[in-house]
């Protein structure tokens, strides 16, 4: 099993600055960037800064397979922590990354969202392969690295 622990943003320093890119560690990089690129949120949203800015990556206006890029946990930004966000939060990151599964990069995906004791959101996956190994992510203070 390989782990790997986000800490949230840290200004000082590069936060995937401690990530490999060995061949095990390729599903880490790919749920990062599932996670923490923004998808574009629907016209029903209210973007957290007030503004009309629906973010999202620009090549998915082209893409026609169904599939997005990125997580809307953007849109939890400035949110007070409820039970109605953390539900949000664990959905926003299942679909993010259900594509993995999708196509084949993985057997299954498993999202658990947990009070820290800073009283904050941390976010646990777990990317489940075909022959049985597991590759475990633990993102710390959610709401850190949603900012």
């Amino acid at each position: 099993m390989s782990d790997f622990t986000y800490r949230g943003l840290d200004l000082g320093t590069d936060p995937f600055g401690n990530v490999s890119t060995a061949d095990e560690d390729n599903l880490v990089v790919i749920a990062n960037i599932a996670l923490w690129s923004d998808a574009r949120a629907d016209d029903d949203v209210e973007p957290p800064d007030g503004t009309q800015n629906r973010r999202g990556f620009w090549a998915d206006t082209y893409e026609d397979d169904g599939l997005s890029t990125g997580s809307l946990l953007w849109t939890l930004d400035r949110n007070v922590l409820t039970q109605t966000e953390r539900n949000l939060a664990k959905d926003f990151a299942e679909q993010a990354l259900e594509f993995m599964v999708t196509i084949g990069l993985a057997a299954e995906v498993v999202v658990t969202v947990e009070d820290n004791e800073r009283q904050r959101l941390d976010l646990f996956v777990s990317i489940n392969q075909d022959d049985g190994t597991t590759t475990a992510i633990t993102y710390q203070d959610l709401w850190t690295a949603v900012r």
